[in-house]
């Protein structure tokens, strides 16, 4: 949904007991949106400056039970299939139970949670590839919106940025590896991926040529550069 101010994502997962989730983006926060198609698929890309807030909703307890409590989305599998089904709206209200009670939340389940304040590129898939066209509308009709360009995409390879954190953060650990550098550098560039400014695989990739230089150069100066 579209509105005056900000951008709002409903995220739904069926099943004996639906499930609501709700990600907010402020237009402000908003440093490009870049529309594209691959293959047969419309996507919309959100490149961010700070990261967005998430609400869950709870039913009543006449409406719930208890195999149904807890995350909404326990598996990263769940919120991109979820991700993948979106339909964006301009100034529509997806109905929901009266009964739903918003919560705020630090993400969309736990896992997500430890990385979604440094996760600032959200994608959604759009369910009808057409609906594209009525995206480039909106965004050039509703005043506040920010820049957007078209940009035919190329699917690359998903990763779990979870899961790829961990195990970089593993790999800084390593006392047999990397993690005989300095203690400065170390945490430089644990703070390069968990801040978002590179993918935790490019700064694993990283860690050979800056331990290369450790030894090359003075390690304490090398940490302060």
């Amino acid at each position: 949904m579209l509105g005056g101010k900000s951008l709002v994502i409903f995220l739904v997962k069926t099943g004996i007991q639906q499930q609501y989730a709700r990600i907010d983006i402020d237009y402000s926060a908003i440093d490009s949106i870049i529309t594209g198609k691959d293959r047969n698929r419309s996507t919309v890309s959100f490149t961010l400056l700070q990261a967005p807030t998430f609400s869950t909703f709870e039913l009543a307890a006449e409406e719930n039970d208890d195999n149904n409590q807890g995350n909404v989305w326990e598996t990263p599998n769940q919120i991109d299939n979820a991700m993948s089904r979106l339909a964006l709206h301009h100034n529509t209200v997806m109905a929901m139970p009266r009964s739903a009670r918003r919560v705020r939340t630090c993400g969309l389940n736990m896992n997500h949670a430890v990385v979604a304040g440094s996760c600032f590129v959200y994608q959604v898939i759009l369910v009808d590839p057409e609906d594209i066209n009525r995206i480039h509308a909106t965004l050039d009709n509703t005043h506040g919106t920010p820049p957007w360009l078209w940009n035919p995409t190329t699917e690359r390879r998903r990763y779990d940025f979870y899961t790829e954190l961990h195990n970089l953060i593993v790999e800084i650990g390593n006392p047999e590896g990397a993690g005989t550098m300095p203690f400065g550098v170390l945490y430089q560039l644990q703070r390069l991926a968990q801040n978002g400014f590179l993918s935790p695989k490019a700064v694993k990739e990283l860690l050979a040529p800056v331990k290369k230089l450790c030894k090359q150069f003075n390690r304490v100066a090398l940490a302060e550069v």
